[in-house]
């Protein structure tokens, strides 16, 4: 995340792009995956109003924040402190929601636990960037996330 806030806006965010940055093998789709449930990326590829607020670091936190509350809505719908939650209930709160194995269960726990370290759930006037929600967790068209 750090890469949006210090680098320049690219044109498309591409798996040649990641590369760039450092980034390899799995971790570039599941980058992208992430960026684009989070809002950051439209489907195109292109950064979207989301990646370029999210670069005043005044606010980053408050767009975090949004950002997580849009992709992971059911779950904040259900628990809206799911934030302060711990890696064990988390762990039981995804495992309930999703069938995957427990290495891509501990995976998905530490990302959204990651991502919930940069957001500011109690920032005020911060502007929400609204758009369809994409889930993180539940079925997806191959029978699960495993973003």
């Amino acid at each position: 995340m750090e890469a949006i806030q210090s680098g320049a806006v690219p044109r498309r965010v591409s798996a040649k792009y990641l590369e760039g940055l450092n980034f390899r093998g799995s971790d570039v789709r599941s980058l992208v995956n992430i960026l684009e449930a989070l809002g950051f990326v439209a489907a195109s590829g292109l950064p979207t109003k989301r990646w370029r607020s999210y670069r005043d670091k005044a606010v980053a936190p408050g767009i975090m924040a949004h950002a997580l509350q849009d992709a992971y809505s059911e779950l904040f719908e259900a628990y809206p402190d799911v934030y302060a939650k711990g890696e064990d209930v988390l762990t039981s709160i995804f495992g309930s929601q999703t069938n995957v194995a427990p290495s891509t269960l501990a995976y998905m726990v530490r990302t959204f636990r990651t991502l919930c370290s940069l957001a500011d759930f109690e920032a005020s006037g911060v502007p929400a960037v609204t758009r369809q929600s994409t889930r993180l967790t539940g079925s997806g068209p191959n029978g699960s996330h495993a973003r």
